[in-house]
């Protein structure tokens, strides 16, 4: 009983100081809200269409204005212009109004009656990486389709039956089955690792203050109301560090972590029923167990920010410590680039980020709604490295500091 009624207790305090100071609820709540709704209606169309191209027709021979209209009529594309002239659709180029330009050569009628091959020029922006892959594939399969098409009139010209042509000219068919994003929308994959990078950085933000003074530098800031007085712990001097009795250890950070977590958990809530709906993301009926998942991720996060609110000096220094962690996290998560395609020493980092162990469970269980346990053990291990840091930061903190003090360098 004396348990429960010690974090009660630290959990109504810290409720309260939360209410006269909010900036720990307003960084775990409002601000990853307000971001991710920017980001959902950011890329609530987020499938590419109308990809700006040029054509260079050198041939204007009906062949080749029909294939110019087959290009504009993909959807993915949009034809700016055709042009006699490469350097005028060089110019459009150059000027970044077109991603494409897609040449047919002189003599390309011609050469395709007479049953020769021709070949068609394709130049693309390769910095505008999404758009040049998603482009050129829809070039390559307009293309790939009209000269299939040719083939198959030509052989029918020869006296071979529509099914039989068909099977000459296209021997080899493939079928496409496309599980969770059948239509490509880089949202689908980008949107949700953005959204919990975004949810890594402000749940260990919030965490900050679970082991700082409402003001900075004011020893007389209590921790639970004054008929508790065994429960008072003492704070440093000068920085507003709370560090722990070991019997009220335990009760103080579950009542310091319950609003911050509550926060978070709120925040979750809305990512869930408000912005996954707003950008219609398809999740299969696993929102429980992604919302629990994520709350796990949303504590591992915080133990980042409990490491440093009691390892760091001030709050500034611990800010910018974590700044330094959050931010390659965007990149090491293995959802933008692969990890195992990283250098070694990289991969070793990444093993450190709880964004990348989250993403590889979230993936699997997001699209295709099968839970498989991946990325529970190793988000375990570094929840557990960060929390069991900072519990043994505490209760060394004085070694720690006399250490710290022997080792300085004036």
């Amino acid at each position: 009983m004396k348990f429960l009624k010690q974090t009660y207790f630290f959990a109504i305090n810290s409720v309260r100081r939360m209410w006269k100071a909010p900036l720990p609820f307003i960084i775990a709540f409002v601000l990853p809200v307000l971001a991710w709704t920017c980001l959902a209606l950011t890329y609530q169309h987020s499938t590419i269409e109308d990809i700006p191209i040029a054509v260079v027709d050198l041939d204007n021979s009906p062949m080749s204005r029909m294939a110019t209209r087959y290009l504009d009529g993909t959807g993915t594309l949009k034809l700016i212009d055709t042009y006699s002239n490469p350097a005028q659709a060089e110019e459009k180029f150059q000027r970044q109004e077109t991603y494409y330009i897609v040449t047919f050569p002189k003599d390309f009628q011609k050469n395709i009656k007479l049953g020769g091959s021709t070949q068609v020029t394709i130049q693309f922006n390769g910095g505008k990486l999404i758009y040049a892959k998603i482009g050129y594939k829809a070039i390559a399969q307009c293309l790939s389709t009209i000269s299939a098409g040719i083939n198959i009139k030509r052989l029918e010209a020869k006296g071979l039956a529509p099914d039989d042509a068909k099977a000459k000219a296209v021997p080899v068919t493939t079928q496409l089955n496309v599980i969770g994003n059948p239509y490509f929308d880089y949202g689908i994959y980008l949107i949700p690792g953005m959204l919990f990078a975004l949810l890594q950085m402000s749940a260990s933000t919030c965490s900050l203050w679970v082991f700082r003074a409402r003001r900075e530098g004011n020893d007389s800031v209590p921790l639970a109301p004054t008929a508790l007085n065994d429960l008072r712990s003492r704070t440093t001097n000068g920085v507003g560090r709370i560090i722990p009795n070991f019997e009220t250890l335990l009760p103080y950070m579950l009542g310091q972590l319950f609003p911050l977590m509550l926060a978070n958990a709120l925040a979750l809530a809305v990512m869930f029923l408000v912005i996954f709906p707003l950008v219609n993301f398809p999740i299969t009926g696993t929102y429980f167990e992604l919302f629990i998942f994520s709350c796990f991720f949303a504590l591992v996060a915080m133990g980042i920010g409990a490491f440093l609110s009691i390892n760091m000096r001030n709050l500034v220094t611990a800010s910018q410590m974590l700044l330094i962690i959050n931010a390659p996290a965007f990149v090491f998560g293995g959802y933008t680039f692969p990890t195992w395609a990283m250098p070694d020493w990289v991969q070793f980092l990444s093993q450190l980020m709880p964004l990348t162990h989250f993403l590889d469970g979230f993936f699997p269980l997001f699209i295709y709604g099968t839970p498989t346990g991946r990325g529970i053990i190793p988000l375990l291990i570094t929840g557990g490295v960060f929390w069991g840091g900072t519990i043994l930061s505490v209760l060394f903190y004085d070694s720690i500091n006399r250490f710290k003090s022997h080792i300085r360098i004036n």
